[in-house]
């Protein structure tokens, strides 16, 4: 992919969006030409900038990242999207929610026009001061964002992500319907109003939300470094060959079957259609040789799709699925989420 002459027919916003494209489908290398071809030739640096970091914050060089972001910044002060992407990075990646807040009240001093980059700097904001353990000036922040008329569901769902994690229900609740208004399908809003549904103990309204999650999820197309089926198989069964023999011997008794996602019926029955996996049937310690044969075998169930999409490379996605049949067999052994999260697999 790629030809020589990638920048002599497009402007800089078209070449910009192509690497953008280019990035969902994993070739980063184009994308970076594409980003090199703008900065040397074009003249909007700040958005090629901007992009730079987030070529470089998905192959995992964060400190490149926000070194990109942060010249960005230089050229165009009043440029909001690169402090956005910092504070993500510094509180989804690196763990850092005070150099988050830092960004996003250094930023906020210069976007007063702008009222989507400030909504969505006010979110990243709550979030930081939620991880400081500031709920009160984090719900202020949020407070601020109303009145704030924007356009993309994707910030008003995160608007209501950051809500629910601080159990402001009512908040999440608005931000959610809001995304809805925007676009009906969205998947993640359907998702959060499923979740309000189920904290609330509606639970016939939960299906009519992830169903809807189900649908667009599948319709999203696998990551470039998705793994075949075999090939996830196989990493599974390496990770029992951790266990010791009499581990698994026992989990003969609960085998890994590999699907892409719960199915129709699971999710109509309250199932995350989003979950990871899971351990279907009675736990190690609460079986008896005296009870009659299960209707239902033992399983455990990996979610391919599920896993794939809440990874950022094939790396992360081998740890993964890891993690979770270690987790999914502790379940098979009777450990509760708790004991399971103490031994940190949770």
């Amino acid at each position: 992919m790629g030809d020589a002459t990638c920048g002599c027919d497009h402007s800089d916003d078209e070449l910009i969006q192509q690497a953008y494209d280019l990035i969902v489908e994993g070739d980063f290398d184009e994308a970076e030409r594409r980003c090199r071809h703008v900065l040397e030739h074009g003249t909007s640096k700040a958005s090629a900038l901007n992009l730079a970091g987030c070529i470089a914050a998905e192959r995992g060089a964060f400190e490149d990242a926000l070194c990109r972001w942060k010249e960005a910044l230089e050229v165009d002060p009043g440029y909001s999207v690169p402090a956005t992407n910092m504070a993500e990075v510094y509180i989804n990646d690196m763990q850092d929610p005070e150099q988050a807040l830092e960004v996003c009240e250094a930023a906020l001093l210069t976007v007063a026009d702008d009222v989507e980059g400030r909504f969505d700097l006010l979110v990243s904001k709550a979030q930081a001061l939620s991880l400081l353990l500031r709920d009160d000036e984090a719900l202020d922040a949020m407070r601020e964002t109303k009145g704030l008329e924007v356009s993309n569901p994707d910030s008003l769902t995160r608007l209501g992500e950051t809500a629910m994690a601080m159990e402001e229900f009512d908040v999440a609740d608005g931000a959610f319907r809001a995304a809805l208004r925007i676009d009906a399908d969205h998947a993640d809003a359907n998702y959060g109003l499923g979740w309000l549904a189920y904290e609330n103990d509606e639970h016939s309204e939960v299906p009519k939300y992830w169903l809807r999650t189900l649908e667009q999820d599948l319709a999203e197309p696998r990551p470039p470094w998705h793994l075949t089926t075999q090939e996830f198989e196989a990493i599974a069964e390496d990770v029992l060959m951790e266990l010791p023999e009499r581990a698994r011997a026992l989990l003969r008794k609960a085998p890994i079957v590999v699907e892409d996602a719960p199915s129709v019926a699971d999710v109509k029955d309250c199932q995350d259609p989003r979950m990871l996996g899971v351990f279907c049937g009675v736990p190690l310690d609460e079986q008896s040789h005296m009870d009659p044969a299960p209707s239902e075998p033992n399983v455990i169930k990996l979610y391919q799709r599920n896993l794939e999409a809440s990874c950022r490379s094939r790396e992360e996605l081998v740890e993964e699925i890891r993690m979770t049949v270690l987790h999914e067999t502790a379940h098979f052994f009777g450990l509760e989420e708790s004991e399971i999260e103490q031994i940190g697999l949770a």
